[in-house]
């Protein structure tokens, strides 16, 4: 079963001090956490409106994850899947887990930091998006009245309204409404840049780049280029086996793959 889980941590210890979980059936867990070492900031009460006094009377991280793991297997046969959004939840796991004694806190921590995938890669890696982008500005997309007050539980849920919809949506529909969030596709050809073009050569000039991405000599074109080999490169003894229309091939491929060719790389200015 899925589990969708989120916490809230101290500013500079990350240990945990509030956990929030919902399940694909709707079932959550809710509790805070009293930290070992770490203390409750004026930043964190301001993120998450937890404050000192609350933790105060708040459980050890023993006793919440003793309670959550009894959660979490109260049905023998599930085998949970966490989902979290972004890379601090994992950090704030294992910074807590280094204080837990009891084996049952043991072994929730553990199996959370075993067992939890970051959505937000997924999301990246599945839907071609340039950059990681947030929970609140994601669900936005196709709730633009939600809103984030930074409650693990809320979080949490949050995720799974995010989930549910990716997960129920075409790709085509999801591709439309992320089009601006998208790796931008272009022909693979690697193409000169303007910035590197400082010279200002005109469009369809191929270049051999340096390790610095400046030209050191450039061509009217492809044949011109391969022409300039034979004279520079293959030495007398080559003259005549030296193929020119295998050489231009050479130099295109070069061109497009980024790779180099007789040592060199190789670019064509773009118009």
């Amino acid at each position: 079963m899925k589990y969708f889980i989120d916490f809230e941590a101290t500013q500079f210890s990350q240990e945990i001090i509030s956990v929030g979980c919902i399940r694909e059936d709707g079932q959550t867990f809710y509790a805070l956490v009293a930290p070992k070492k770490g203390k409750i900031t004026p930043f964190i009460t301001n993120l998450t409106g937890i404050t000192a006094e609350m933790i105060d009377s708040a459980m050890s991280a023993d006793a919440v994850f003793s309670r959550f793991y009894d959660w979490l297997f109260e049905n023998p046969d599930d085998i949970p899947e966490f989902f979290v959004w972004g890379g601090s939840d994992g950090d704030y796991v294992r910074h807590t887990s280094c204080h837990a004694t009891t084996l049952k806190a043991k072994m929730a921590l553990g199996y959370i930091c075993g067992n939890y995938r970051d959505y937000a890669k997924m999301c990246k890696k599945e839907l071609k998006w340039a950059d990681n982008h947030s929970l609140l500005n994601t669900l936005k997309r196709f709730n633009p009245s939600a809103e984030q007050n930074h409650n693990s539980l809320d979080d949490a849920v949050l995720l799974k309204e995010v989930y549910d919809f990716i997960s129920n949506t075409s790709r085509e529909t999801l591709d439309e409404m992320f089009a601006d969030w998208k790796k931008k596709t272009t022909n693979k050809e690697i193409v000169f840049a303007p910035k590197w073009n400082n010279a200002g050569y005109p469009a369809g000039t191929i270049c051999i780049v340096n390790s610095k991405r400046r030209a050191t000599n450039t061509f009217t074109s492809v044949e011109a280029a391969a022409l300039w080999l034979k004279e520079n490169k293959r030495g007398p003894e080559a003259y005549k086996i030296f193929n020119l229309e295998n050489t231009m091939k050479n130099i295109e491929k070069a061109i497009k793959s980024g790779n180099h060719y007789y040592g060199m790389g190789w670019r064509r200015v773009n118009g």
